[in-house]
């Protein structure tokens, strides 16, 4: 009996033991040594090396998808624009397109436009990026005088819904330009693709040719838009302009890769591609690093270009109504 109580005793003071021993283990936690802080900062670092990249991608693709879908909805526009009115507008690169398109789109007008197009006249003024809002929000709701001329108080006509914060006359000439929102720096710009027949000095004879082929934004001149003739532009390469020079690069239309298979070529560039929207039109951002990137008197950028990064970087992340909401770098093949 002594033995049982004697060996109960032993077993009280080994629970009691290990009682006091967690107490003391639960009063005093041990901290993280050196070694194991190391760890957890080494692998912080690891996942954060991962992650950053890949959160600036994802990103940078949802501004870029925010822009073509704002890409998509202006064709959207332009389109309804054409249906309403029968014809694509133009972007001003060519006066008489301006009054063709006129007599087409609102043969009631009654207004000249001799004064306004002419030299000091404000449609004088009109780039392809003020194009793109003229067009779509500032025609007037009067068959007479669609323009506004003479101070019209008819109200506008609508055909996008623009954002009022992000219209911008940055050149004072009298005319906005839309400006994305997630790339401020650079406008939209609109480009008109419609065939015309334009005299061939060469040989004296009349040829379709695409307005695109002497199109280029920003004017050199902006001020002036001195190389805009009120008569149509011939085929010959010194009527294209020089681009003009800004902190956003310079744009011209884009052709295809694909080789041109009929007359709408400059003759400098005759196994050029063709068109990209041939006879409908282009509209153009510079991207998230507003830079179209640089154009030259007979150089052309063409979409997809499998050399695209080679040729000029700061244009490849470029978009149009034609890239699908890419951007001309991840369209390259």
């Amino acid at each position: 009996m002594r033995c049982l109580n004697s060996e109960s005793a032993t077993d009280q003071r080994f629970v009691n033991s290990n009682l006091k021993s967690e107490l003391r283990n639960r009063r005093s936690p041990q901290g993280f040594t050196l070694v194991e802080m190391l760890v957890v900062i080494a692998i912080i670092g690891v996942v954060a090396a991962i992650l950053v990249p890949t959160l600036a991608s994802a990103l940078r693709k949802g501004k870029n998808t925010s822009l073509g879908l704002e890409i998509n909805q202006l064709a959207s526009a332009i389109e309804t624009y054409k249906q309403k009115n029968g014809d694509y507008p133009p972007d001003f690169s060519n006066h008489d397109a301006v009054t063709a398109h006129i007599r087409k789109a609102y043969p009631r007008n009654a207004q000249s436009l001799t004064a306004w197009l002419g030299s000091g006249g404000a449609g004088r003024n009109l780039d392809p990026a003020e194009a793109l809002v003229f067009w779509l929000g500032q025609t007037r709701n009067d068959p007479r005088n669609p323009l506004g001329l003479g101070g019209s108080t008819a109200e506008t006509k609508s055909y996008f819904g623009f954002d009022e914060t992000r219209l911008d006359d940055r050149d004072s000439d009298g005319w906005p330009e839309y400006y994305p929102k997630q790339a401020s720096d650079a406008p939209y710009v609109y480009f008109d693709g419609r065939l015309q027949n334009i005299l061939d000095p060469s040989d004296g004879k009349t040829k379709p040719t695409s307005a695109y082929c002497w199109a280029v934004y920003p004017y050199p001149t902006p001020s002036s838009a001195s190389y805009i003739a009120a008569v149509t532009p011939t085929r010959v390469a010194t009527r294209i302009p020089d681009a003009g020079t800004s902190s956003y690069g310079d744009i011209r239309p884009y052709r295809a890769s694909n080789v041109a298979a009929d007359g709408t070529v400059w003759p400098p560039q005759a196994d050029a591609g063709q068109w990209m929207g041939a006879g409908k039109f282009q509209i153009v951002c510079a991207g998230l690093d507003n830079d179209f990137g640089t154009s030259s008197k007979t150089s052309f950028k063409s979409f997809p270009d499998p050399n695209y990064n080679l040729a000029s970087t700061e244009a490849a992340d470029n978009l149009a109504n034609f890239s699908d909401g890419s951007t001309a770098e991840e369209s390259v093949p």
